[in-house]
């Protein structure tokens, strides 16, 4: 996407209009009027608009009834000019459990994942149980056995063990040589793969760095972020997700990337300039 297109249009939920709110609002970034966030719940007010380029994103956060309006919406824009750039097609995008396994089942993934009605099939341990569309930290620890994937599920209050939105997944994290775990985050623009960050931590959950994030971490992170290792693997898992515009997190196993999610309204800059 290039200025000379026209603003860029990024849809998304109004309560996490944060995502991209904080670089507009608090970063010199230049962009003048050139981002416009569009809240879906606003969407159905908007009248003609200048040719650009739109960005979908959000998904999980909607209810069936607001995906198929976003899906319209997304066909309707596409119907006035073809040459339009449309990034992540709300009817195809998938959720992260069926992400995961269509990742499983092309073989670039060795973890499954599987709903708590389905755990009697389980033959691979550990796992953990966590919510699909939620982006926090998962419900449990690591899991070694049905018997203890049973306590746990029983120890979660009723309304919570019968939510849809669970899964179970299967641990796909492995640690690197020096004992510590990597999550590798990067963002994918279009047709261009840009590297975020390499946070190392001692847990095999890493949402931040470790507290003790050594000068030899940050040169490692940058050392990834200008070098982009993985870049054809990473396309490999945007092209069978379908997706045009997100951030992948993953892990390295044996060689090859362990994709944990897809987010597709990631974070561009979490806090404004000076955040203590």
């Amino acid at each position: 996407m290039t200025v000379d297109q026209g603003p860029i249009y990024y849809l998304c939920t109004h309560r996490h209009a944060y995502t991209m709110g904080v670089l507009l609002g608090y970063y010199d970034h230049g962009l003048g009027d050139l981002v416009r966030i569009i809240p879906y719940e606003l969407a159905d007010k908007l009248g003609s608009v200048a040719p650009g380029a739109f960005i979908f994103t959000d998904f999980e956060r909607l209810s069936p009834a607001e995906l198929q309006a976003a899906a319209a919406l997304h066909d309707r824009i596409a119907s006035l000019d073809r040459d339009l750039t449309l990034l992540n097609n709300p009817a195809i995008v998938p959720r992260r459990f069926e992400l995961l396994k269509r990742l499983k089942a092309a073989g670039l993934n060795d973890f499954d994942v599987h709903r708590l009605h389905q755990r009697e099939s389980l033959r691979r341990f550990p796992v953990f149980v966590r919510w699909e569309s939620q982006h926090e930290p998962p419900l449990t620890g690591l899991i070694d056995s049905a018997d203890a994937l049973e306590r746990a599920i029983a120890r979660m209050p009723v309304h919570v063990r019968q939510d849809p939105d669970l899964m179970i997944v299967e641990y796909g994290a492995a640690p690197s040589a020096d004992g510590r775990f990597r999550k590798y985050s990067a963002y994918k623009v279009g047709p261009t793969i840009y590297p975020q960050h390499c946070f190392i931590n001692e847990s095999w959950y890493i949402k931040f760095p470790s507290t003790r994030f050594t000068e030899a971490d940050r040169a490692e992170s940058r050392a990834y972020v200008n070098d982009n290792p993985h870049a054809a693997q990473i396309e490999r898992v945007f092209t069978l997700a379908g997706i045009d515009y997100g951030r992948i997190d993953y892990g390295i196993v044996d060689g090859r990337i362990q994709t944990f999610e897809i987010n597709n309204n990631p974070t561009v800059l979490t806090r404004p300039p000076g955040w203590d």
